[in-house]
């Protein structure tokens, strides 16, 4: 036997064992197909969707629109609150305090408060009765206990539209991890290297049809076919990333650090234009935590940019107005790049390719790189010009990325399409 034959069955035999692992904790998911097997099909399919984060809500909307309208669909949104930081587990104030409940009725959009101020208590999944439960982000750790995967899969059929277009190799688990993903019946991913790697990484599950992998497209994606805004003045959007020296050296780099100063005191030599941040949702509250920056920091330049007239925060809690209305966007590594990307305007990419799956490589071919203040100032100069030499090569590489629609459906349409059917052929 080949040492490349040695490591990759030693590999399988690892996954193996991972899967016999999750098997045994929780035998109850896998007795999910004969309980539906009994469902009366005659009445309206049950879907609870659970939503945390208002920024993170794009990633469903289309499915929430395609299925509230629906005739057979009977929906319901459980709003669940976030905690207070990456590492501290408790919840923001505490459970009555609900960002993502208060972000939905503030949409005009029903929904239900994961934390019932009444009776002091979590809401019960059973209580709401749900055939399927569709997750959009995969972290069991981040949410109330009796809501984690491992727990719902045996109250209903359980399913995973990924909250972000997971673009980096080296990063594949922190979207697609195991504690989560094991008991999801079906993960609907936003790419097809993505759908390979899901298949491979979890072997046996994919092959036992335990946990089956769809691509269908990315709901993300059907947002962007709106008009993009009108402006008054040449925008500029920057997204510097979350992460901090002491997230270790496999977490690509933030440079808010290196720019944020320099951005202030560019956009006070140039009114024509307007910069917009738009941080990630826990970069404050990771350097506060992390001790790289004071609250009072925090605060300061926050006020910076309150008193200036060319550069602002972005506080909307949905990202997409912004992405319409920029003409060019500056960004760390984020996964809206490739949500950007797609507009067909272009980008200023402040990291390289290093990790980066065969999808985010075509678009990264197609991008403006920067090493330093200076490149970006340099490129910003030749845009506003009108001199942009990479909008053929964008042009060129959305139409290899976009996935073909089905009968020209949406990803959101299509993902309810196939829950539907799921549920009649049971």
């Amino acid at each position: 036997m080949t040492m490349g034959l040695w490591f990759m069955n030693r590999y399988k035999l690892l996954e193996f064992m991972r899967f016999l692992k999750h098997y045994a904790l929780n035998k109850a998911m896998y007795k999910n197909y004969f309980l539906f097997r009994k469902q009366d099909k005659n009445k309206k399919v049950r879907i609870l969707i659970i939503a945390q984060l208002p920024e993170v809500w794009n990633s469903v909307k289309t499915v929430y629109e395609t299925a509230v309208n629906h005739e057979d669909i009977d929906l319901k949104i459980l709003a669940i609150p976030k905690f207070k930081s990456p590492t501290d587990r408790s919840f923001q104030g505490n459970p009555e305090k609900n960002e993502m409940y208060d972000f939905l009725n503030s949409l005009g959009i029903d929904c239900i408060n994961a934390y019932d101020c009444l009776q002091g208590k979590w809401v019960s999944i059973q209580s709401l009765t749900p055939h399927y439960v569709i997750y959009t982000r995969s972290y069991n750790d981040q949410i109330p206990a009796i809501y984690g995967s491992n727990i719902v899969c045996s109250i209903a059929k359980t399913c995973y539209i990924p909250y972000a277009y997971n673009m980096m190799d080296n990063e594949f688990r922190i979207t697609f991890n195991a504690n989560f993903l094991t008991y999801i019946n079906y993960t609907f991913v936003a790419s097809r290297s993505r759908l390979d790697m899901c298949k491979r990484e979890y072997y046996f599950q994919n092959k036992l049809g335990i946990s089956q992998f769809i691509y269908l497209g990315f709901p993300r994606f059907d947002l962007l076919s709106q008009d993009t805004a009108v402006n008054s003045h040449y925008t500029i959007a920057w997204l510097p990333r979350w992460t901090s020296e002491k997230d270790g050296k496999e977490n690509k780099k933030s440079h808010f650090f290196e720019y944020y100063m320099k951005f202030i005191e560019w956009a006070g030599r140039h009114k024509e234009v307007e910069i917009i941040i738009r941080p990630h949702p826990l970069m404050f509250d990771n350097f506060i935590d992390s001790g790289i920056m004071s609250i009072e920091k925090v605060e300061e330049f926050k006020n910076k940019c309150r008193l200036s007239d060319s550069i602002h925060i972005d506080k909307d809690k949905d990202y997409m107005p912004l992405l319409r209305k920029a003409d060019v966007l500056i960004a760390d590594y984020t996964s809206l790049l490739i949500e950007y990307f797609v507009t067909g305007k272009p980008i200023i990419y402040c990291d390289n390719a290093d990790n980066l799956s065969q999808e985010a490589l075509i678009m990264d071919a197609a991008l403006y790189h920067a090493k330093s203040f200076m490149d970006i100032t340099n490129i910003l100069s030749d845009l506003y010009k009108g001199n942009d030499i990479k909008r053929e090569e964008r042009e060129n590489a959305i139409l290899e990325l976009l996935p073909k629609s089905k009968d020209g459906k949406s990803a959101g349409q299509t993902i309810v399409e196939f829950i539907l059917n799921d549920f009649m052929n049971l």
